[in-house]
């Protein structure tokens, strides 16, 4: 009596591998350097805000320094979410526009191939 050997199993978190490619904000170039350049600079800001006002506000020079890193990491945590939603978003437009392209490219070559006189016929005309 053998033993029947079952087809190993992968790991927990692995997707079966199909055809589709995975949309992903992180592999998209655009998406990523926009993010890191709205955290960086808005947090920066934030934090360049608050330490003046409080200065100019005669908080003590500790105050105005505990005062400005909250301000800029909260504002760079929250800029960070912003461009992750709005990030989200386009990514998912942005596929949805090259799947709508590909489709209409691929139902005129099918076109093209189910009447072939047709557009030898458009070519004539249009020369």
């Amino acid at each position: 009596m053998a033993k029947e050997k079952k087809p190993k199993k992968g790991k927990k978190g692995d997707a079966p591998q199909n055809e589709w490619p995975e949309i992903s904000i992180s592999a998209h170039p655009r998406a990523r350097r926009s993010i890191q350049q709205t955290k960086a600079w808005a947090g920066l800001i934030a934090f360049a805000i608050v330490g003046y006002l409080s200065h100019n506000a005669g908080v003590d020079s500790f105050e105005v320094g505990v005062r400005a890193l909250v301000a800029g990491i909260a504002v760079y945590l929250f800029a960070w979410a912003v461009s992750v939603a709005f990030w989200q978003r386009m990514v998912v437009h942005e596929a949805k526009a090259v799947a709508e392209r590909r489709r209409d490219e691929r139902l005129e070559a099918m076109q093209r191939m189910m009447n072939p006189e047709a557009t030898s016929d458009d070519e004539e005309a249009t020369a």
